[in-house]
């Protein structure tokens, strides 16, 4: 947009801004305010403002050019002056970003004026402080600096060829520190503040992106299946009633009609070519051992692969499946907040001011933490225990995918700071692209394909699983044995007849049979 202003005459100005009022500019229909403060997000704009100055070209000169830029609070100006000589065409004149003169060839289209302006070599170093969150800027081990906020800035820099001094802050936040970084910023001394979690005042300026940050639910990692468990999962529980209640039944049933008990078939067999065996009996019990046969088989397969593939129960990937375990959550000052934008929580969330959360799996409670954060540390604490073990170790928590809240990510700029319109530009086309998100997903992606950050089980089943295995296998043998004698016992009962010599001679007779005295 060109905003022309025809009313605007400058002749030749020799005032200085000073008084209380307003300034007359000498030769001129234009009144300045002498105590006008800049707006700064008037720069913001894409406003182009065109002045015609009747007026020698030698009153042109740096005073013209700051007072321009208090007036409109903007740089984006082109200043139409009279030529040199008779019989040329008037020249355009505008500025750089160091306030510079610069002119403008009349054959340029008015979208391309401003766009080569800027003479990268003239600009000093730029002074860039980062603080908050090591995800988002930090130094690593070699002494560079790192993260995908500071990916965003160096892009910036690099594709404008500016120089960079880069200082890192690890300290605690306080008071006095976001004082100190609001007067250094007004100052001069920080031009470039990378922490999206800070407030300026009033004397800077802040670039606001819409929401970068998602809040995450960090939660502890699901405790595995005991051994009960693990002979349970097999068949639900629906399965197992049916299963029960059915050989209860044929139990009884067959007990009515068969000499055999249809449990003792089917846990210790029987001889179906036995003379005793009747061909009804013999259908149904082969009957009922085939689907045993089948419904057992079935079972030791898929126990095999439920106790090999996953001995720990599913954790919550979203907000519904997380309400259905009874995790607490423990909040700070935002708890308010939190449930005002997640009302189903409200129960579940405590609010406690010196509550700790770590990694290491110590507490039975979750905790709110952004996103990006939160992968940083998880994959910290994998990549640690990685390199301690030499192989992958279970993470004690779990990161549920689903955000909770949305924070956006804000930057904060130096009120002297005049490359600050290039700057929001490029943050705005940065993110407008894709590009601020990817940078900042990288560690998501990393921790999805990177063989090091892929979790592996090593002990599908312990030593101690296996001796309660052992156990439980001794007893069931333990009993059945027991069961076998006992049923011995009764099946063959001792009888004792009486001859003539007075000799008991015990007699074994089957159950069932009558004696005829």
């Amino acid at each position: 947009m060109v905003t022309l202003k025809p009313g605007l005459l400058l002749g030749g100005i020799k005032q200085s801004i000073v008084g209380s009022g307003f300034v007359p500019l000498k030769g001129t229909d234009v009144k300045v305010f002498g105590r006008q403060q800049p707006n700064y997000f008037a720069a913001n704009n894409r406003d182009i403002y065109i002045i015609l100055l009747l007026s020698d070209l030698r009153f042109l000169n740096g005073r013209i050019v700051f007072l321009l830029s208090e007036l409109f609070s903007s740089i984006n100006f082109i200043v139409i002056v009279p030529p040199p000589f008779e019989f040329q065409p008037p020249l355009l004149i505008s500025t750089d970003y160091n306030m510079g003169l610069v002119i403008v060839p009349h054959d340029v289209p008015i979208r391309e004026m401003f766009s080569d302006r800027f003479d990268a070599d003239r600009h000093p170093v730029v002074k860039i402080v980062g603080y908050g969150f090591p995800i988002c800027i930090r130094i690593n081990e070699q002494g560079q600096a790192v993260g995908y906020d500071w990916n965003v800035f160096r892009t910036i820099l690099v594709h404008l060829k500016l120089r960079w001094h880069v200082t890192v802050y690890e300290l605690n936040s306080t008071m006095e520190l976001m004082e100190w970084f609001n007067k250094e910023l007004y100052e001069g001394n920080i031009e470039i503040l990378i922490d999206r979690t800070f407030r300026p005042d009033t004397k800077s300026v802040q670039h606001v992106l819409p929401e970068m940050n998602g809040v995450c639910l960090i939660i502890p990692k699901t405790q595995k299946y005991e051994i009960l468990q693990h002979l349970l999962r097999p068949f639900a529980s629906t399965a197992w009633i049916v299963l029960t209640v059915a050989l209860l039944v044929g139990s009884c049933i067959a007990k009515r009609h068969f000499r055999h008990s249809l449990l003792d078939t089917l846990i210790f067999g029987v001889d179906l070519d036995a003379g005793n065996v009747s061909r009804k009996e013999r259908i149904v019990l082969f009957g009922c051992l085939v689907v045993f046969f089948i419904l057992s088989e079935a079972y030791q397969a898929k126990l095999l692969a439920l106790i090999s593939s996953s001995r720990y129960p599913p954790d919550p990937k979203t907000v519904a499946e997380f309400l259905q375990t009874d995790t607490l959550l423990y909040v700070g000052e935002a708890t308010a907040t939190v449930l005002s934008f997640r009302p189903s929580l409200t129960g579940r969330v405590r609010k406690a001011a010196d509550y700790w959360f770590t990694f290491d799996g110590e507490q039975d409670y979750g905790t709110l933490m952004q996103c990006p954060v939160a992968w940083d540390f998880f994959l910290r604490w994998t990549t640690r225990h990685y390199n301690l073990h030499g192989y992958n170790v279970r993470p004690r928590v779990h990161i549920v995918a689903e955000n909770i809240l949305s924070l956006p990510a804000s930057y904060t700029f130096s009120c002297s700071f005049l490359l600050y319109p290039r700057f929001k530009v490029y943050l705005d086309r940065i993110y407008e692209s894709g590009l601020m998100r990817y940078w900042q997903t990288e560690q998501d992606r990393r921790q999805m394909f990177e063989q090091k950050f892929v979790f592996v089980e090593n002990e599908i089943i312990s030593f101690n699983d296996l001796i309660m295995v052992w156990i439980v296998l001794g007893i069931g043998h333990g009993l059945a044995r027991h069961c076998d004698a006992h049923s011995g016992r009764v099946g063959t009962a001792p009888a004792r007849c009486s001859t003539a010599d007075k000799t008991s001679i015990p007699i074994p007779i089957p159950v069932g049979t009558t004696l005829i005295t």
